[in-house]
This record gives C-alpha cells, sequence and structure tokens, in this order.
C-alpha cells in the first residue's frame, strides 16, 4: 500500500507527463480550415428596423394564414 505523499508524487508525475506533452493540440484539416475562413457575420446595417419603444425589432406576423388540419376520425 501507497503512503499518501507517494499517491500524491506519483499522480504529479503522470500529470507532469500529460500535461508536459501536446497531446491536446491537433492540426485543422484544410477543408475544415476553408470552411471556418467563408464564415461571414452577420451585418448590423441588415437588422430590422426597432420599434419606438426600443429593443424589440418589427416583424410582420402571419404573413399566410396557418394551415388547420382536418378533424381526425376514428377508424373504428
Amino acid at each position: 500500500m501507497l503512503s499518501k505523499f507517494a499517491r500524491a508524487t506519483l499522480a504529479l508525475s503522470f500529470a507532469a507527463r500529460c500535461l508536459g506533452q501536446d497531446r491536446f493540440f491537433s492540426e485543422i484539416p484544410a477543408p475544415e480550415a476553408s470552411a471556418l475562413a467563408d464564415i461571414v457575420e452577420d451585418d448590423p446595417a441588415n437588422d430590422p428596423p426597432l420599434r419606438k419603444g426600443g429593443g424589440s425589432p418589427k416583424y410582420t406576423l402571419y404573413q399566410k394564414a396557418l394551415p388547420i388540419p382536418p378533424v381526425a376520425t376514428p377508424k373504428q
């Protein structure tokens, strides 16, 4: 059985060995790097206008009527 000191020393040596390596670093594949480069942030100039009270944008709600499904009839 190991003493607390020996266990702590062993744990620290393992941690130092794992943290000392670049094992969590990896290269980004070329297709992913090009996809990340193509990301376009939203342009604030294209945001919808705000209401007079401020805060909430003006949206037109329900431009089309919502479809109402037919009444369900039991099969038996």
